[in-house]
């Protein structure tokens, strides 16, 4: 597999349970993560145990419903890792979603390329599969408007949240980008 070594991956609702999930396998893999949430303690808690065990952590404190916010927190993230190459959402608001999206297109079009992983960290009982769809089309069209025609839009679900692997499936998306068969589409990670 590539490694994604001098790559940054921005996990937005990098916190939680979840996030730390998505986060381990793209530090493992090489990735500078960095670790978006309201949440300093939790952030910071995650942050220090990849960092132990895994990689390179940080973490960015944000409230993503307020665009000047987003976008400050970008431009720190840009200026201290160098720019941002996965941006993974963890459906937690669209709105929000859609300030940090707009703030980090930029930074991505300068590198030339990017990733945006859509991630259902909910499960699918929760969750319609139809609304992901909805929610990923939405995500291509704003991408669209923007340019920005490096940027790879993807959608991850689980058939079982417990027993999938959510961030190896992302860290698979990172480094192989199959932009072929699987770019602007919704993949449903199998139980491991």
């Amino acid at each position: 597999m590539e490694q994604l070594d001098g790559r940054v991956a921005v996990i937005l609702g990098g916190g939680s349970e979840a996030g730390q999930a998505i986060a381990r396998p793209l530090a493992k893999a090489g990735a500078t993560v960095v670790l978006v949430d309201g949440d300093a303690e939790a952030a910071d808690t995650a942050a220090a145990a990849i960092r132990k065990g895994w990689g390179t952590a940080a973490v960015q404190v944000v409230d993503i419903l307020d665009a000047t916010s987003a976008r400050a927190s970008v431009n720190t993230i840009s200026r201290t890792c160098g720019g941002i190459d996965i941006l993974v959402l963890q459906q937690i608001d669209p709105a929000g979603e859609d300030h940090l999206i707009d703030a980090a297109l930029p930074v991505m079009n300068e590198r030339g390329h990017g990733v945006l992983v859509l991630a259902d960290t909910q499960g699918r009982a929760r969750t319609k599969t139809a609304a992901i769809e909805e929610r990923l089309s939405a995500c291509r069209h704003r991408i669209a408007s923007k340019n920005s025609h490096g940027v790879l839009t993807y959608a991850v679900a689980p058939l079982e949240l417990e027993n999938s692997d959510l961030g190896a499936a992302i860290t698979y998306l990172a480094t192989r980008r199959p932009h072929t068969e699987l770019a602007g589409r919704l993949i449903v990670v199998p139980p491991s």
